[in-house]
């Protein structure tokens, strides 16, 4: 199918929007201890603030196909400049607040405000690209992500070091974007579903599952490392740690669809879990910024090598008429690993202490790889037999 000639720079603002999304959590992901520190009356849990991060991840998981829906006819020249306005609003505004409560409901609006953004750009990206181009900007966007979670993530940090309300300063950096959408012409030709293709599986939920479970583990990074006292002593050494792991995921993804192509899709998920597996118990055992750093950038390298692989996987078993709603359900599950992540950060930590979280991801690795051993073998046997 011919396709419209690419729009001058409408590239870079698609980037750029998703890179701002990815401020949701970075930005403040260092600053956690300090702002529950402030916020909280003595006594509360730390868990408030863990899920005062996740919560704009949950709005998203919740109400992304709605808000889908209901923007689709809109041009996403109105929508993303809109969402990018409220970004900032929200996120900078929460600067003012005096308690949970008022912070807690500009982190929802926010939710809404990335839930909106990211629609648009991934609805645009499909819309306009096809093919190799959109394969070159679908890679592109994962790497702009990367690199805007690490330095948003760093710069939380270095903010924070200060004072943990300046981290959400950061989020005023949504406004030049927006002001970059509405100067740009959206104009579009509409493109047709493709057709549904014969003969493929209809389900795609290992897949999906793979993706929540290593976004689960993953995101222990920006939740429980800021309240591990032997590796992240403060904001900043907390955000170096957490960026780096972030960093690492980066190379990781690249090098996926090679591993894939030498070990096969399970045994790429495989090895990808087995390093998380071994990062977690490095974290857990870490006792400075250099270890927690090298654990870090294990369980980010793990997470790198298994999404590309599981998505690609997901999407070579479903249909193209049903990928639109795949994606949905990927980015649910990148959304809702957060939101578990969270919840075994505050149940293992109040039940075990601030290490426990990554030795249950670890001792769950290595009960996998056990049952994974002992069926190869019981094959094995019976084929010898």
């Amino acid at each position: 199918m011919t396709r419209a000639p690419a729009w001058p720079g409408h590239g870079a603002v698609l980037l750029a929007t998703g890179a701002a999304t990815v401020m949701s959590g970075a930005a403040i992901a260092p600053a956690l201890s300090g702002l529950h520190a402030d916020l909280a009356p003595a006594g509360t849990s730390p868990g408030l603030a863990r899920f005062a991060l996740i919560l704009p991840a949950l709005v998203v998981m919740l109400s992304a196909a709605q808000v889908a829906r209901r923007l689709a006819e809109m041009s996403p020249r109105t929508v993303i400049a809109g969402a990018l306005c409220l970004t900032a609003a929200a996120g900078a505004g929460a600067a003012l607040a005096q308690g949970y409560p008022g912070f807690l409901a500009l982190r929802a609006v926010l939710g809404l405000a990335t839930a909106a953004a990211l629609a648009a750009a991934t609805a645009a990206i499909a819309r306009r690209y096809d093919g190799a181009a959109r394969v070159r900007m679908m890679s592109a966007q994962t790497g702009a992500n990367t690199l805007a979670a690490v330095v948003f993530i760093l710069a939380g940090g270095a903010l924070s070091t200060v004072d943990w309300r300046l981290a959400c300063l950061l989020y005023l950096l949504a406004l030049p974007v927006a002001a970059a959408a509405l100067r740009l012409d959206w104009t579009d030709r509409p493109v047709p579903a493709a057709a549904p293709a014969a003969g493929m599986p209809a389900t795609a939920a290992g897949p999906v599952a793979t993706i929540l479970a290593a976004m689960g583990a993953f995101y222990l990074l920006p939740t429980q490392v800021p309240f591990l006292p032997g590796v992240a002593a403060g904001p900043l050494q907390a955000g170096l740690v957490i960026g780096l792991g972030t960093l690492a995921s980066a190379p990781a993804a690249m090098l996926s669809g090679r591993v894939v192509a030498a070990l096969g899709v399970r045994g790429t998920i495989g090895t990808g879990f087995g390093v998380i597996g071994l990062g977690a118990a490095e974290m857990a055992l870490a006792s400075g910024p250099a270890a927690g750093v090298l654990a870090a950038v294990l369980v980010g390298s793990g997470f790198g090598l298994i999404v590309p692989a599981a998505t690609v996987e997901a999407f070579a078993r479903v249909s193209d008429a049903r990928r639109g709603a795949l994606s949905g359900r990927i980015a649910a599950a990148l959304c809702g690993g957060q939101v578990l992540a969270m919840v075994h950060a505050t149940l293992a930590h109040g039940a075990a202490g601030p290490t426990a979280p990554f030795w249950a991801v670890a001792g769950l690795v290595a009960a996998a790889a056990g049952v994974l051993v002992a069926r190869t073998l019981r094959l094995r046997r019976r084929l010898v037999a």
